[in-house]
């Protein structure tokens, strides 16, 4: 059963759309959902302490993040909101997302990477309020995997004799 869209009133939700969620899959989903909402946050507004507060939402497993009042200034928290959701699209096709870092992009797939051992595919969305979702699918994973890898080149060459062993 999924969150009642109606009812979202944080900035950035998590919603885990599944019926039974191991106390182990929702720690590691949630621990790097905060993560990702760390890092863009760090990237957008560095050098100053953030806090965020939490909701939970019935339904399904959906916990949601908005500021304490007065932690962000402008359009900072839009920029966040955007940067998280619209992040998780641009690594869908492979392209670095401009407020993630590496560290931002290893918790965006690990988000999902929680669920690998599910027999059915379990549906993860990051919500903007309750305007638009993003979800975490494979691509996700697919893309950050292969913009995490490391490519290594080296020109050169090797001279000498082998000797007998």
């Amino acid at each position: 059963m999924a969150i009642d869209t109606r009812s979202i009133d944080t900035d950035l939700t998590l919603e885990l759309d599944e019926e039974e969620i191991t106390v182990a899959e929702f720690k590691n989903a949630l621990d790097h959902f905060l993560g990702l909402v760390k890092e863009v946050t760090n990237q957008v507004t560095p050098h100053r302490q953030h806090k965020w507060l939490v909701r939970l939402y019935p339904g399904s497993a959906g916990v949601g993040l908005y500021p304490k009042p007065g932690t962000f200034h402008g359009g900072e928290l839009a920029i966040i909101r955007q940067s998280v959701v619209d992040g998780l699209a641009q690594l869908e096709h492979g392209e670095k997302p401009k407020h993630y870092t590496d560290r931002a992009i290893e918790h965006a797939r690990s988000i999902r990477t929680a669920f690998v051992r599910k027999n059915r595919v379990v549906r993860i969305r990051i919500w903007n309020g309750n305007v638009s979702s993003r979800a975490v699918s494979e691509e996700v994973v697919d893309r950050a995997n292969h913009l995490l890898d490391a490519v290594y080149e080296d020109d050169g060459s090797v001279e000498g004799t082998l000797g007998n062993l």
